[in-house]
């Protein structure tokens, strides 16, 4: 069965039970997803729009029964100028007219808003199966677009790598200095030594600087108050500090 108009030849077709809307064999597409066929290979681009009053709701909807109980589906409400997305009808995940997402949570205040009772929790994978030293675990970039030069591009990050081949990592943060590059500042290793200006640590607290004085400021500022250098050892041992 075919519909047709005079100016643009087949409109809607409905071959062996699927729906071609400019598209005379939306069976030939891929099965899981051809009931419904809009548009065809020589169309630059194709479209479908749901209207609906300026105070109203656009859904599409995913159910395997009648009723709602167990229904997934994505609103647009155009009085709240929200996306939200919802799974055996709940409501999980938002995106607001400001292009904020929220997940559990309606009114994401950040670009990136995630609320849980307990589970508000980001994961980075990697899928590699044989990790070896220094391979990238997951990382989180910090990106400028200043246009003054050398002021852009990624301006700090945090990495987690392996420091071995049996799953040891390490964690290490890089800033970036005026118009310069970015270089890693503090590592974290595998057992929780840390190093500032050194990614070897040697100690629990290592710090290094490759040229000029290195120092360590304990300041306090309030009325009444001293700063303290405590360095505390078991009752049959002694405390030390050493210069070499």
């Amino acid at each position: 069965v075919e519909i047709q108009n005079n100016n643009n030849g087949n409109v809607v077709s409905f071959p062996a039970g699927s729906v071609g809307i400019k598209n005379s064999s939306p069976s030939t597409c891929w099965t899981s997803a051809d009931d419904l066929v809009v548009g065809n290979t020589s169309q630059a681009t194709t479209g479908m729009t749901l209207m609906s009053t300026t105070s109203g709701a656009s859904n599409i909807s995913f159910a395997d029964t009648t009723g709602s109980s167990n229904m997934s589906y994505i609103r647009y409400d155009h009085n709240d100028k929200r996306m939200t997305f919802a799974t055996e009808h709940t409501q999980h995940m938002f995106l607001d007219e400001n292009g904020k997402l929220g997940i559990g949570t309606s009114s994401p205040v950040t670009m990136l808003n995630l609320k849980g009772d307990g589970t508000s929790i980001i994961t980075l994978e990697t899928s590699d199966t044989t990790q070896e030293v220094n391979n990238l675990t997951g990382a989180i970039y910090f990106r400028g677009n200043d246009a003054t030069s050398g002021a852009g591009g990624t301006r700090a990050m945090i990495k987690a790598n392996a420091q071995d081949s049996s799953g040891g990592h390490y964690m290490s943060f890089s800033t970036a200095p005026s118009a310069g590059t970015v270089a890693e500042r503090v590592r974290i290793d595998m057992d929780g030594n840390v190093g500032i200006g050194t990614s070897s640590p040697a100690e629990l607290l290592h710090v290094k600087k490759s040229t000029g004085d290195v120092g360590l400021t304990i300041e306090s500022v309030a009325s009444g108050t001293s700063p303290k250098l405590r360095i505390k050892s078991p009752a049959d041992r002694i405390s030390a500090i050493e210069f070499y």
